[in-house]
């Protein structure tokens, strides 16, 4: 089964950053809330793991909203 490339927080948040302005573009009423709160949640995680904190986010009471916004995103 192929797998897919690895990608950075950074580039993910680009793609999504660039999303959320293909929307605006389009004329979608704002403001786009899951979106929003997914690249606020990736940028969470990788704030995290630049600061080597990563442990931490497995105690985190939000673990799963985290880890599912980053595999959604």
């Amino acid at each position: 089964m192929p797998s897919l490339p690895p990608r950075s927080y950074a580039e993910i948040l680009d793609d999504l950053d660039g999303l959320e302005k293909y929307l605006t573009r389009l004329g979608l009423p704002r403001p786009y809330d899951r979106l929003r709160r997914m690249i606020a949640n990736i940028r969470e995680i990788e704030k995290v793991y630049g600061e080597n904190r990563a442990a931490s986010l497995e105690m985190s009471p939000r673990v799963e909203e985290l880890v599912w916004s980053l595999v959604e995103g």
